[in-house]
């Protein structure tokens, strides 16, 4: 995840369950590369204008874009709450779906 400091700088950070893994060098290197594309459209004008722009991409980042590597969670959800309470409420969602649409399914056979 992207945060501030307590200095006002931005970093990259994560909370890992386990030691060092080498995707973790992927992971940064996304997240650098997601702000840049997300930047590049953007005229800085100054030091003030970049933190704010970096910390509103970094917020939207983190709270909003939801990742395949992270099983489709956002960064939060998977770093910092309970991933698999979170994998679990969608499988019974997505179960619960199923079960309605083979019903509307059986239901347009029988007419």
């Amino acid at each position: 995840m992207i945060q501030d400091q307590a200095d006002g700088e931005l970093s990259h950070t994560e909370n890992h369950k386990v030691g060092h893994m080498p995707e973790q060098n992927c992971i940064a290197e996304m997240v650098t590369m997601t702000l840049r594309e997300s930047l590049a459209p953007v005229i800085l004008t100054d030091y003030d204008h970049a933190k704010s722009e970096i910390s509103r991409n970094a917020e939207n980042y983190n709270n909003n874009m939801r990742r395949s590597s992270l099983n489709n969670l956002t960064p939060v959800q998977y770093y910092r709450g309970k991933p698999e309470v979170q994998l679990t409420f969608r499988e019974a969602k997505i179960d619960k779906l199923r079960i309605l649409k083979r019903k509307k399914h059986v239901g347009t056979k029988e007419r």
